[in-house]
């Protein structure tokens, strides 16, 4: 048997795990009133809520398998294979097509109660590519070839004459569309590529129009003379346009309105709002504060934000990594009715540690892991993530970094396990298949041994350690914690850790082919003569065992 977590908790402090424990039926096949699996929580008396459940052999069958919509492109489900509840149903792609993730396959649960999803969002078969040529009146801002354009990839086409413009502007852009493999326009609302014409372009005969009153605009160039070419506004000095209202504002932050076909312009017309530079704001210097150069300027209405000049404080006004002041309507910051100053961020003085079995080690290059900071967690060597079958990524995994676990540290000094994690458990590093496999003895994991030996260091390590009172001002001044606060004793270990690791065991590499996974945590015993509460201690017991039921 083996946890995903054991309950734990810190005498005193109720803001700890909240986690649960995994099951499912020791039998292969079998499966509970919930599902293949089940869950109990563990409370704060340190036993597990509710009761174990029964298992069986899966007796309900899925009759009417459902039918995906036609648009989507799969194929029929004809197979008479009985489907029984908790089961999967596969529907495969037609020939040639697959998903946006490269997937030909979907599958489908059966419930419990016989019947399948009333509401399924079936994902789209496509196809890899569209044909297309493109047609001798257009030029491409993409070099076309092989006469074909990979699924959704999108395309600007402008009349092959510079003087000539299309009946839906200079250029349109267009995109394959993997469900039928046609060259389509983005816009659902222009003609066809192949109904598309160039002409010569018309005068725009209208005016150019003023800005209206009050609205902070002013023209910049109003040299138009046909059809497609555009006016330029800007925003007087000390106001600023809102990004995206309307339609028309250029990367230079300018508005270009559009002489439209026919030779008249748009009525509508974008906001000018005051701005603030934050640099402007006197913050005192006893604060810490220093600007957050995001932006050059703040629009009315939002916030600017500071942040502590050293990296390792906040603000004491909360828990947040940044203070925020609004920008007023009179391009001036509200000063605020009271600065915060500049604290020491909480330490976590200790991580969770990964499942065993599960192939994760946590990455203790980063440590000591500070408030809103992340501990990391990185597949063991030669193994990699085990996607889930939705096709998406594992929950509270980072892409960007190899699918590293970021697990953040809270202002109460432990790293928050992502809901998933605690309710279905931690996702799996599985062996690296794109990696030639090396010939050697198989290593197998005898949970109760390492248990001991676990016991054994904790012991050994412990023994030597003595509490003084220098101790605690190192672990005030290290940690911001002091000792009536719940984590101090594992402050202690965790302390005696990092002073231990690097001269005793060095990298962390034991003889004889061990590897040392810190840092050590307080048990049943008390770690050190601190004068604190003792919490009780109880063995772990397995009346799932009798229940025929085993946690995962």
């Amino acid at each position: 048997m083996q946890y995903l977590y054991l309950c734990q908790h810190i005498i005193n402090d109720h803001s700890t795990f909240s986690l649960q424990v995994k099951y499912k039926c020791a039998t292969d096949g079998e499966v509970t009133p919930d599902g293949e699996f089940f869950y109990r929580t563990c409370q704060t008396d340190g036993t597990l809520s509710g009761d174990f459940l029964p298992c069986a052999a899966p007796a309900t069958e899925c009759t009417t398998p459902p039918t995906p919509p036609a648009d989507r492109y799969f194929e029929v489900v004809t197979t008479a294979a009985v489907v029984l509840e908790f089961q999967l149903l596969t529907y495969h792609c037609q020939s040639g097509r697959a998903t946006s993730d490269g997937e030909t396959t979907f599958a489908v649960l059966c419930g419990s109660d016989g019947q399948y999803p009333a509401n399924i969002e079936w994902p789209q078969c496509e196809l890899p590519t569209c044909a297309f040529t493109l047609p001798a009146i257009f030029t491409s801002d993409v070099t076309i070839t092989a006469a074909s354009v990979n699924v959704r990839q999108e395309l600007t086409l402008s009349c092959a004459d510079v003087t000539h413009a299309t009946e839906v502007g200079l250029s349109v852009k267009v995109f394959c569309d993997g469900s039928d493999g046609v060259v389509k326009p983005v816009d659902a609302t222009h003609p066809a590529i192949d109904t598309l014409t160039c002409s010569a372009v018309s005068p725009c005969t209208a005016a150019v129009p003023d800005p209206p009153n009050g609205s902070n605009l002013e023209v910049v160039d109003s040299t138009v003379s046909n059809e497609y070419d555009a006016a330029v506004y800007q925003c007087v000095h000390g106001f600023a346009l809102v990004p995206n209202e309307p339609e028309g504002i250029d990367s230079d932050g300018k508005y270009h309105l559009v002489c439209e076909a026919g030779g008249t312009f748009d009525s509508s017309w974008p906001s000018c709002l005051a701005v603030c530079n934050e640099n402007n704001l006197m913050v005192p210097n006893w604060s810490g504060l220093e600007p957050v150069d995001a932006e050059p300027y703040v629009l009315e209405g939002s916030s600017g934000y500071y942040k502590c000049t050293d990296q390792t404080m906040l603000p004491d006004s909360g828990t947040d990594n940044y203070f925020a002041v609004t920008c007023g309507s009179n391009g001036k910051f509200e000063t605020p009715a009271s600065w915060p100053k500049c604290r020491k961020k909480v330490k976590c003085p200790f991580t969770a540690d990964p499942p065993t079995g599960l192939n994760w080690i946590r990455d203790v290059s980063n440590d000591p892991v500070l408030e809103n900071d992340d501990a990391v967690y990185r597949c063991a060597s030669g193994h990699v993530v085990e996607m889930p079958a939705d096709h998406g990524h594992p929950p509270g995994t980072d892409p960007d970094d190899n699918y590293s676990l970021k697990m953040k540290c809270e202002n109460s000094g432990h790293v928050h396990v992502h809901q998933s994690y605690s309710k279905r458990g931690w996702p799996r590093c599985v062996p690296d298949s794109s990696k030639r496999k090396k010939r050697g003895t198989e290593c197998k994991t005898r949970y109760e041994v390492s248990q001991d030996i676990d016991y054994t260091l904790k012991v050994i390590v412990e023994m030597q350690f003595m509490f003084s009172e220098s101790i605690t001002e190192q672990i005030e001044t290290d940690y911001g914690i002091t000792k009536s606060n719940a984590t101090f004793g594992t402050a202690i270990v965790e302390l005696f850790h990092s002073t231990i690791m690097p001269v005793v065991l060095g990298d962390g590499r034991v003889k004889a082919g061990m590897t040392f996974f810190g840092p050590f945590k307080p048990a049943c015993e008390q770690p050190t003569n601190a004068p604190m509460g003792v919490g009780k201690c109880s063995s772990l017991s397995r009346p799932e065992a009798a229940a025929g039921m085993d946690s995962v």
